[in-house]
């Protein structure tokens, strides 16, 4: 289906779901599975409806990241990181940032 043949960014939300209803209201609501039911149609005219059952491992998974990179946002650990793709447009935009706050810091800007 449209969602299994994807990159996991649909179950990745319904993930994400899960988890902020898992801390809601204390838990007030139980989610076990998600259900996308897409609203324009295939190739061949048909509407989907994909459902997937969210194991308390994938939350816990998508929990231990959120926690992870938050961490690194506040200490700025992604800073000095750059990609490894080499049509990147971000690592040389950073790159110039870097050198802009250097020579700013050397005029006393």
């Amino acid at each position: 289906g449209a969602v299994k043949d994807g990159d996991g960014n649909y179950l990745r939300q319904l993930t994400f779901y899960k988890l902020l209803l898992d801390y809601w209201q204390d838990g007030k609501y139980r989610m076990s599975e998600g259900v996308i039911d897409f609203v324009e149609p295939d190739a061949r005219g048909k509407l989907h409806r994909e459902v997937f059952t969210i194991s308390s491992t994938s939350v816990a998974e998508l929990k231990d990241l959120i926690v992870r990179v938050s961490g690194e946002i506040r200490d700025l650990a992604f800073w000095s990181r750059r990609c490894d793709d080499r049509d990147c447009t971000y690592c040389p935009l950073r790159d110039l940032m870097g050198a802009r706050k250097v020579q700013n810091l050397g005029e006393g800007v």
